[in-house]
């Protein structure tokens, strides 16, 4: 019988806070340190946005 080794953990960090209070910052530098992918909202939008034309600010606005 061999010893089973335990499933990896997966994480994940969520930054959350008002807007121009350093997110993003905050987000690159914990990235990086944890060695963790970096998920951006703005950069998805922006890509929903290119590709779709949806994800942009007047779009946000009317979808609130």
């Amino acid at each position: 019988m061999g010893v089973e080794k335990p499933a990896p953990v997966s994480a994940f960090v969520v930054v959350s806070g008002l807007p121009a209070s350093g997110k993003s910052t905050l987000a690159r530098g914990l990235a990086g340190r944890l060695g963790l992918p970096l998920i951006e909202k703005d950069a998805i939008l922006e890509s929903l946005y290119n590709s779709l034309g949806i994800g942009g600010h007047a779009w946000r606005s009317e979808a609130v």
